[in-house]
């Protein structure tokens, strides 16, 4: 196993990590619509690429990353519930706030 294969299996183990903290920070930087589609997307696509990377990280029997992707697999499963659920709580706050004439910036 080469220095490269090394690095890609170590970033790849942690590589759910990765993603919620990317999530996290773009989260916090992003408002109103942007902040929405990165609370949206980035998990999904954190998802995509941990399923694509699995088969060559789980080769060589790697355990932590496993568990790991496990974990983030049920975090998702509670996750993307709620916050859909917030989202159209949102969406119902912000249209009735223009109805009558109040816009939230955000």
């Amino acid at each position: 196993m080469t220095t490269v294969d090394q690095i890609l299996i170590i970033l790849g183990t942690f590589l759910p990590l990765l993603g919620t903290g990317l999530t996290i920070i773009l989260a916090r930087m992003f408002t109103g619509r942007l902040r929405w589609l990165s609370l949206f997307i980035i998990p999904a696509l954190t998802m995509v690429f941990c399923w694509v990377w699995a088969g060559f990280i789980w080769r060589d029997g790697n355990m932590l990353a496993a568990a790991l992707f496990f974990i983030y697999l049920i975090s998702l499963v509670i996750y993307y519930p709620i916050l859909i659920v917030s989202a159209l709580i949102m969406l119902k706050n912000n249209n009735r706030a223009r109805q009558s004439g109040i816009i939230d910036s955000e």
